[in-house]
């Protein structure tokens, strides 16, 4: 894919939706279930031992430092990436272990006071889509709607669903279930709360959502995750770690520009080294927003 970095890691992990790239962590090799001729002792052990060569391949891929050619689309810039053309796959790029330059002017635009990150993805597209922006709100709204997402698993080779279960929340804290959130309530600015789950992990994580900006020509939308992510008793993210904001602006009345910029900080260093596996789940969540099929040939980083 034009523009796309990614590592050949031997690890998969394993990521949610608007978390993205990064829900929660499991090891798909490390899966109990893919060898059922062991004792439970001896699969443990290959999970140890898997666990540490996963540790001697962390950054041994990416691109690290700075990250100059980073160019959000606020104030009329012409992003870096830049776009791909409507119905071509979206423009990824990875970065590891650096800072993003231009601060403050890019920190303004992104809401963002720490610019050092561990990983950073960007994503830049376009697609065509009929309604305008409540059309778009309503898609970002329909928490229930990520059941359908299926990205190409590196490691085995294959479409799998992404999540597993995804509730719209009441609100933060003991926040019970509740309908998708509508367009109209997301324009109005406030937090909203939902709970994912990715398909290789047991537990919840809650992510927070808000639209910084809603006009019928331009959308921006920021997640982030409220709760730490954990893999048994790891602490892999603590709150907040997990931070997306997103760029819609229209381009025609039936074609959007999109840009996500993706910011993970703080990680466990089981979580690093994992490029390839980024670049596929946000390109998921892209064709899901762009209404086009998510486990489409080809995968964006096979």
């Amino acid at each position: 894919m034009p523009g796309t970095k990614h590592s050949q890691g031997p690890c998969e992990l394993s990521a949610g939706a608007y978390g993205t790239p990064l829900d929660s962590v499991l090891y798909s090799a490390m899966d109990p279930t893919t060898d059922n001729r062991s004792s439970g002792r001896s699969r443990a052990g290959r999970r140890f031992a898997l666990v540490l060569l996963c540790f001697a391949f962390i950054g041994a891929s990416g691109e690290s430092g700075e990250a100059p050619a980073v160019i959000v689309p606020c104030s009329g810039a012409v992003p870096e990436p830049r776009y791909s053309d409507a119905g071509a796959p979206p423009n990824v790029r990875t970065w590891t272990n650096g800072r993003l330059t231009e601060a403050p002017a890019l920190g303004a635009c992104t809401g963002w006071t720490d610019l050092n990150y561990r990983t950073l993805v960007a994503v830049a597209g376009t697609f065509r889509a009929a309604g305008g922006h409540l059309a778009l709100l309503s898609r970002f709204g329909s928490v229930s709607s990520l059941l359908l997402l299926r990205y190409w698993s590196t490691t085995d080779q294959a479409w799998l669903p992404l999540v597993t279960a995804a509730t719209p929340l009441t609100g933060e804290v003991a926040g019970q279930p509740r309908a998708d959130f509508t367009a109209a309530e997301l324009a109005g600015g406030q937090n909203f709360y939902m709970s994912q789950r990715d398909n290789r992990s047991a537990s919840d994580v809650v992510y927070r959502m808000r639209v910084r900006e809603s006009r019928v020509d331009r959308i921006v939308l920021e997640t982030e995750n409220v709760t730490a992510v954990r893999w048994w008793a790891l602490t892999l993210f603590k709150p907040g770690a997990l931070r997306t904001v997103y760029f819609l602006n229209q381009r025609s009345p039936d074609t959007w520009s999109y840009y996500a910029l993706t910011k993970i900080t703080d990680g466990s260093w089981l979580v690093a080294g994992h490029e390839k596996s980024y670049v596929n789940r946000v390109v998921a969540l892209f064709r899901h927003l762009a209404g086009v099929p998510t486990d489409a040939e080809p995968p964006a980083a096979p």
